[in-house]
């Protein structure tokens, strides 16, 4: 089991000054989030990018809806971009400074509106209407396919899409998996935690950070000022282990490990289903944007 030990939430969770020059950020650090490898980027969408296909996709049930002669419009008030961590646990030392490690905020999630019964029924779709959708990995999703959720889905992205990003995500646990086995990620990793050693945080592994965080700050859950402090400790942490990041070149060792893990599960159809997805979405952002432009326009008027 990967370990981080940290200090209790009540003190300093450790130094996080270094001064060597070896800190000072390569001429090939990744500036921003989106810049970091992935496995495929394909079903990495930025934030501007998810609000975007949100809105789209929005605007296209309410279409749907209108179809079926119920005036409707999606409650959206409470939405936010789906921010997810890199795989690997890389970070920038911008998003670090930024965000830490993505950690929830104390909030109460906003309840599901109650819809009549007419209203549900079209949102979501009837069982009897219910197909199974097999996945090319094995399994299967269900989609109900009277649901105007999946209509409009269907129209943004096509009917390929859930079956191949589904399959893509799968692939990515497995691209991952090679690449934290790989010699130049794991030399890279020893580097990078000899580093935080330096700056008083005893660590082993890269993927122990995040989680080990969360943890920190449920540990002070409901006491607004502790969580305060913890926040801001854990930031400074988050940005000194982009630092070692850079220092380890852990981003330039992922990126060369990926790319032969990539081509070892792109072969035969998947290769195929790759490039398919990437055109579904391509359409999916275009459409997108012109359905954006048609609105403003429409506003103009």
């Amino acid at each position: 089991m990967p370990t981080v030990v940290l200090a209790g939430a009540g003190a300093a969770l450790g130094s996080w000054a270094l001064s060597s020059s070896d800190d000072k950020p390569s001429a090939t650090a990744p500036e921003t989030a989106e810049a970091l490898p992935v496995p495929f980027p394909e079903i990495d969408f930025s934030p501007d990018k998810q609000t975007a296909l949100r809105q789209a996709e929005d605007r296209l049930v309410e279409g749907c809806m209108r179809d079926k002669g119920i005036t409707y419009r999606v409650p959206n008030g409470s939405w936010k971009p789906d921010v997810q961590s890199n795989p690997y646990g890389l970070l920038t030392k911008s998003a670090a400074s930024a965000d830490g490690y993505l950690l929830p905020e104390e909030s109460e999630p906003s309840p599901d509106p109650e819809l009549p019964d007419r209203e549900n029924t079209a949102l979501f779709g009837t069982e009897a209407h219910q197909k199974s959708i097999p996945l090319p990995l094995g399994g299967e999703i269900a989609v109900r396919t009277d649901s105007c959720y999946n209509t409009a889905q269907d129209q943004l992205y096509g009917k390929d899409w859930k079956a191949l990003r589904h399959t893509f995500e799968t692939l990515s646990y497995d691209v991952v998996t090679q690449v934290e086995k790989d010699s130049r990620f794991t030399a890279a990793q020893r580097s990078w935690a000899e580093c935080l050693r330096s700056a008083h945080y005893p660590v082993t592994t890269l993927d122990a950070m995040a989680p080990h965080a969360v943890k920190v700050l449920e540990s002070v859950h409901g006491d607004a000022k502790a969580t305060a402090t913890v926040r801001k400790d854990l930031r400074a942490m988050a940005v000194q282990d982009a630092a070692c990041q850079n220092r380890a070149r852990l981003a330039e060792a992922v990126t060369a490990a990926q790319k032969d893990a990539r081509n070892g599960v792109l072969r035969g159809a998947r290769s195929t289903d790759l490039a398919h997805l990437r055109e579904l979405r391509r359409h999916a952002l275009d459409t997108a944007h012109r359905m954006s432009l048609d609105h403003e326009g429409n506003d103009l008027h």
